[in-house]
């Protein structure tokens, strides 16, 4: 009997600690990540949490309890493992599907409870919206279109005033632009950005300038794709003032310097070349200022590379440099993720422009050995995503454009 009782307060403690355990981990999780997250060289911890997200996820999966509280504490773990999955995406395909999965269910948990307050339609709208980035970054943008249309519904602009919505409806219509921006600047994209606007400037809070330095150079980006130039200029403009402003009052956040350096590529692109160079030049400083702080942040390499490439494109008097640095900063990616998509099409991308930048020089051996770099990598990516059309017009290129400067490089040596 003496020894049943102390089973029992055993099994007692055993559970109190448990539950102390999941308290921690509801409470920290969320908070180490928020702090750590727009931190330079933070990819690596965000793997750690990332791990530790699943395992609280799975934990209270096990436990299956149905009761409200534990069904809201559900919605942020499905939501806080999907956005660490998001922020990883690049450096593994599989995150793409399993935060998208994530979104889903936390939406699904969410509606079970049947609450109609504010906060949880902002929730709501916030998680459909995240869902649809992803989709559109897997190009699936008729799923995103329809996600997008089942969060507008939860907007009630007549009766919704509170800042938290505000942000989360702009950031849904800013959504809805990018949306219809990818579908050739389809109409309605920018009657979205302008509604996202519109809210934004009605908040004043570091988040609301963010999303709203976003929105304009994604306005900007429509505008010059409909060669509306002053206007694209002038919203490029802004969101470079946003931007810097908001680096200058909060410089460990690498999200804002990454933000910032978007906008200096979206402004270089519409200025005249002289004027536009030295933009492109800050840009590329921000940019590898957060890529040499990383070597394992997949997404910050894709940003570098294109910034580079852009530069090439522009024949900007340090292109070769920038081409040089983005090698040095990307290729250890794809040595630290080898099965990573992302990190080997950049590698193929930079190696296809930097040769090709060659040659335009006149250095055709240089140009030559720079695709013989990236054919065992495009050749790999054509074995491991044999159906993607993508990846075979890459490889295709990368052949093409190897037999013909062999054959440049022979005739110069006669």
């Amino acid at each position: 009997m003496f020894q049943a009782s102390l089973n029992d307060r055993a099994r007692v403690a055993a559970e109190l600690r448990l539950v102390r355990m999941r308290e921690f981990l509801a409470k920290n999780i969320p908070e180490v990540t928020q702090a750590v997250e727009h931190l330079p060289g933070s990819a690596k911890a965000r793997m750690a949490l990332l791990a530790a997200s699943r395992e609280h996820l799975n934990d209270l999966l096990k436990e299956g309890a149905r009761d409200p509280q534990s069904r809201r504490q559900l919605v942020t773990l499905y939501r806080q493992t999907a956005d660490l999955e998001a922020s990883l995406a690049p450096s593994d395909l599989s995150h793409y599907s399993n935060s998208a999965t994530h979104y889903h269910r936390a939406v699904e948990e969410l509606l079970s409870l049947r609450d109609l307050s504010e906060p949880a339609r902002a929730t709501l709208i916030d998680l459909y919206t995240r869902r649809a980035m992803i989709q559109q970054q897997f190009g699936q943008f008729k799923e995103a279109k329809t996600v997008i249309a089942a969060a507008e519904k939860r907007y009630q602009p007549a009766k919704d005033n509170s800042p938290e919505m505000k942000q989360k409806a702009a950031r849904m219509f800013s959504m809805r632009g990018n949306l219809a921006l990818y579908e050739n600047g389809a109409p309605g994209a920018e009657d979205s950005f302008r509604q996202s606007i519109a809210l934004l400037n009605l908040d004043n809070s570091p988040q609301s300038r963010y999303e709203l330095a976003r929105a304009t150079r994604l306005l900007a980006m429509l505008f010059a794709h409909n060669q509306r130039n002053a206007e694209a200029l002038e919203q490029a403009s802004r969101s470079v003032t946003i931007g810097e402003q908001l680096l200058a009052a909060f410089p460990a956040r690498d999200d804002y310097r990454r933000a910032l350096a978007a906008s200096y590529v979206v402004q270089a692109g519409v200025l005249p070349p002289a004027a536009g160079r030295p933009v492109f030049s800050k840009a590329m400083e921000l940019a590898s200022f957060s890529a040499a702080a990383d070597p394992y942040d997949v997404q910050m390499g894709s940003e570098l590379v294109l910034i580079a490439t852009r530069m090439a494109a522009a024949d900007h008097p340090d292109a070769a440099s920038a081409l040089a640095r983005a090698r040095e900063l990307t290729e250890p990616l794809l040595n630290n993720f080898p099965k990573s998509y992302t990190a080997a099409a950049d590698q193929i991308g930079l190696g296809l422009e930097t040769s090709r930048y060659l040659r335009a020089k006149g250095r055709m051996r240089d140009a030559l050995e720079e695709l013989k770099r990236i054919q065992p990598i495009a050749s790999n990516q054509a074995s491991e995503f044999p159906k993607l059309d993508s990846v075979r017009k890459r490889f295709q290129t990368v052949q093409e454009e190897t037999g013909a400067l062999i054959e440049a490089v022979a005739r110069g040596a006669k």
